[in-house]
């Protein structure tokens, strides 16, 4: 379900939401295929020119984001991540970045992500032939109380 306004901004046979309606009226012309628009106040419904920033891509939205919640929790963005475990305030230099590439981890979720890991591999027999878990392994997420 699409949680933005589309208040009257009908393309035929398309609804288009208001906040895309209003970026490519300030722009004059249609957005790029892969833009996205931003909510520098994070409110949906402020759609004021002021409030909205045309990113290029979905990548560079989710930047905006990420540097957004550092400030807010009291960071620079360009020194300070967060964790995306605990979502504490970490010098980026003190974080692990996950494979992923997009995310980070502080050392103590780490620790603990890895600690799981070989419980699990233990588990099913797994410590010395499997690097890697498949994915149909059951959730072992109570380990984490026990070890929290």
């Amino acid at each position: 379900m699409n949680r933005y306004s589309n208040r009257g901004h009908r393309e035929p046979g398309e609804k288009k939401a208001e906040h895309l309606c209003i970026a490519e009226r300030a722009r004059g012309r249609p957005l790029p295929p892969k833009a996205e628009v931003h909510h520098v106040d994070g409110v949906r419904d402020n759609n004021a020119n002021r409030n909205l920033v045309i990113c290029q891509d979905r990548r560079y939205h989710h930047l905006l984001h990420r540097r957004t919640k550092v400030v807010r929790a009291g960071g620079n963005p360009n020194t300070h991540g967060l964790c995306g475990e605990c979502h504490g305030l970490f010098l980026i230099s003190e974080l692990w970045l996950r494979k992923t590439g997009n995310e980070y981890r502080c050392r103590s979720c780490q620790q603990l992500i890895l600690q799981i890991q070989r419980l699990k591999r233990r588990a099913l027999g797994l410590h010395h032939t499997v690097r890697h878990l498949p994915s149909d392994i059951p959730d072992y997420s109570w380990l984490n109380e026990e070890n929290g």
